[in-house]
């Protein structure tokens, strides 16, 4: 987190939790902190809140926000087990079809990944989350080539998204392509989100 971003969410972690205290059964208060964890990276404090909002009100939203905690906790089948139906406004919807990809390839099941991935892009062709999946799930099938192509596509469109320029310095590393892994390192630097996982593939490059 950039450090005013950090500031304000420790401000509302702090108004919530005391909010907490005063009335624990404040459902939309452990839904909102769950949020705030979840944001912050600590997905294992997010579920506890998470987890006892989903519980006293089964909503879509708050099972969504379960569901991501679970997999940040790298509970992928608890995540899918979590995710049984199919309500929900569209957007949620096409939510619940990309966190269930994301627990696909947590659990080393890129076909299914591939398979929910592409009914979201019958719904929304330039879904760009749908086409990172794509990338992520061809790299899971040893398919670099095929990856590189779809991260070529997506980083045009979305030169902003860390995730897709670390994925990019993976496929450079492992088809030996260093110096092109050291360029999509420096992108990934530039869009500002700190992230320990640039200076360790940095390292790894330069070995």
């Amino acid at each position: 987190r950039r450090p005013r971003q950090a500031g304000r969410s420790d401000a509302a972690a702090i108004q919530l939790r005391n909010a907490l205290q005063q009335n624990p059964d404040n459902w939309d208060a452990r839904r909102l902190i769950g949020q705030i964890y979840l944001a912050s990276g600590d997905p294992g404090s997010a579920e506890v809140h998470l987890r006892r909002a989903y519980d006293a009100r089964h909503t879509v939203d708050s099972e969504l926000l379960l569901a991501r905690a679970l997999i940040g906790l790298r509970r992928f089948q608890d995540a899918l087990d979590l995710m049984t139906g199919d309500s929900g406004e569209p957007a949620q919807q096409q939510e619940r079809q990309l966190l269930r990809a994301d627990a696909y390839l947590g659990l080393n099941r890129p076909d299914d990944a591939d398979r929910v991935l592409h009914a979201v892009l019958a719904q929304d062709a330039t879904s760009l989350p749908a086409r990172y999946g794509l990338a992520r799930s061809a790299v899971a099938r040893g398919d670099l080539q095929a990856a590189g192509q779809i991260l070529t596509s997506v980083l045009a469109d979305d030169p902003s998204l860390l995730n897709a320029w670390l994925l990019q310095a993976e496929v450079d590393l492992r088809t030996n392509r260093v110096e092109d892994a050291l360029d999509a390192l420096q992108h990934a630097e530039a869009t500002g989100h700190p992230d320990g996982r640039i200076w360790r593939m940095r390292a790894q490059a330069q070995l």
